[in-house]
């Protein structure tokens, strides 16, 4: 290349680099952290009074304020003014972004309620206290004794996010551990069994993964889906037993009526709950496939305790009520998670086994149950127990908090090692009075329980703005409260035309 074309092709360059310097340059507008755009400036203060804590909340450290720059390409930027002036950029994706806006949104409607309208035990606790977030210049020894503002959990009422592989991946252990078996074992001969097996596994491989991998299922679906598989089988099992099909001389795990019913109840409980749950939160899936399970303890419970030493003889009955319990509650789970003028996430919801393992622990306590006690007062006082301990994990810990979904299982995990941890020691010494032992047991679940509580931060409840389905608002909303109304039967003494109620629960 001569001298000369070198010197035109970089006069060329020269002339045409200001016809794309425009082009190329990025222009970031400032954003609002809110929905409404009212919130465009977060200062140290304001952060703490809101809650905001890691992972949505990236700014770490002592700052004036933080601003935030969307650009052309969706990607947001947070600007974090130091106390020294310098200027420290946190690059976020657009959903992270949009996470942010959420809680903050959520945030905001929970400091701005304050009093009357606030959650149930938030008034004049940490969230009142966060509040009054002592300001930057403030002494350091002041700023180090001010509690700290509670970590917001996530937007309860959120929809639900894809989930990913995680769809594919329970379909896969469901298809190892249930479908496959179960197919399996409708055949006699032993090759032909396990070809059923590998294409029923291989089936659900192949009808899976790439709907998962392509975003096709929401986490809500996961659950729900994976929740039915498993109900499904044991309502096909049972209602197969129940109606007779199979052959009363045959083993039950045996019996090919009964086996083919549980495969086909456990095929169509996992269709059954991905297509439930499509339009479902995540709290919604949980509260129904949550309600399932609990509705077969209480009814197994009942009708073991109706038929009492009959139970035995009339198992057929027992398990068509147990199944009828499981349709029943898994009604009333999603009933509850959508009606409930208070937010339920995922931990809210299966952070009430743990109170309700206590109380069918302190129901057995109570019972005393040996190999002469009454079966109707052993599963009476249980599922009593089992639905007072429901009870009081809805007023104590949904009501009042937003859990995570770790700090739901924490729950259940923490009943179990503290019943254990203290019946321990009554199993060494050899203890053999039930009472006993199931007294200690409580006693250690109900420690396990609180122990959570105070070791885990615990994010004041929210409450719905609309409650779904068409709930009612109001004031009162968030409390319980059981009205009688003793004049109206003056008015149904006296054959007034019209309905006269004499008792309303409200929630």
């Amino acid at each position: 290349m001569t001298h000369s074309l070198r010197a035109a092709l970089a006069a060329t360059a020269v002339l045409l680099l200001p016809l794309r310097a425009p082009g190329a340059q990025a222009a970031d507008r400032p954003v609002a952290f809110d929905r409404a755009g009212s919130v465009n400036v977060i200062t140290h203060t304001l952060a703490e009074r809101l809650g905001l804590r890691p992972p949505g909340w990236r700014v770490q450290g002592d700052y004036r304020e933080v601003r935030a720059f969307a650009g052309d390409s969706g990607a947001v930027v947070l600007v974090v003014q130091r106390l020294d002036g310098s200027m420290e950029r946190l690059p976020l994706s657009g959903d992270q972004f949009e996470s942010l806006k959420l809680e903050v949104d959520t945030r905001l409607g929970v400091l701005a309620r304050g009093g009357a309208g606030a959650p149930p035990g938030t008034s004049g606790s940490a969230l009142a206290t966060a509040a009054k977030a002592p300001p930057l210049d403030a002494p350091d020894s002041a700023r180090r004794t001010a509690p700290a503002a509670p970590a917001y959990a996530y937007r309860a009422d959120a929809p639900s996010k894809p989930a990913g592989m995680d769809y594919a991946r329970n379909q896969l252990v469901l298809a190892g551990v249930l479908y496959g078996p179960l197919a399996a074992a409708l055949v006699e001969e032993t090759p032909s069994a396990i070809a059923i097996y590998m294409a029923t596994v291989a089936s659900a491989y192949f009808a899976t993964v790439k709907p998962s991998r392509e975003g096709m299922f929401t986490e809500a679906q996961n659950r729900l889906g994976t929740g039915f598989a498993v109900a499904g089988a044991l309502a096909g099992g049972g209602l197969s037993y129940s109606l007779g099909l199979g052959n009363p001389n045959e083993r039950l795990l045996k019996d090919k009526s009964t086996l083919g019913m549980a495969l086909a109840g456990a095929l169509g409980g996992a269709v059954a709950g991905t297509v439930l749950a499509k339009r479902m939160t995540d709290g919604e899936a949980e509260g129904t496939s949550f309600g399932a399970g609990t509705g077969l303890l209480i009814a197994s419970g009942l009708a073991a305790a109706a038929k009492g030493q009959s139970a035995k003889d009339d198992a057929r009955l027992v398990g068509s009520v147990a199944a009828l319990g499981m349709v029943g509650g898994a009604y009333f789970g999603h009933w509850y998670a959508t009606t409930a003028p208070y937010t339920l996430t995922v931990g809210d919801v299966f952070g009430m086994s743990g109170p309700g393992l206590t109380g069918i622990l302190a129901g057995l306590a109570i019972a005393r149950p040996n190999t002469a006690s009454s079966v109707s007062v052993t599963a009476g006082l249980a599922t009593a127990g089992l639905a007072a301990g429901l009870v009081a994990g809805d007023w104590f810990l949904a009501r009042r908090f937003d859990l995570t979904e770790r700090q739901g299982y924490s729950m259940l995990g923490g009943a179990m090692i503290g019943a254990a941890l203290l019946t321990g020691p009554f199993l060494l010494g050899e203890t053999k009075d039930s009472g006993v032992l199931f007294g200690a047991a409580t006693a250690g679940s109900l420690l396990g329980v609180w122990g959570v509580t105070q070791l885990s931060v615990l994010a004041p409840g929210t409450m719905r703005s609309t409650p779904a389905g068409g709930a009612r608002g109001g004031a009162g909303r968030g409390r319980a409260a059981l009205e009688l109304m003793p004049a109206n039967l003056a008015f149904a003494a006296a054959g007034v035309p019209g309905r006269f109620p004499l008792v309303h629960v409200r929630f």
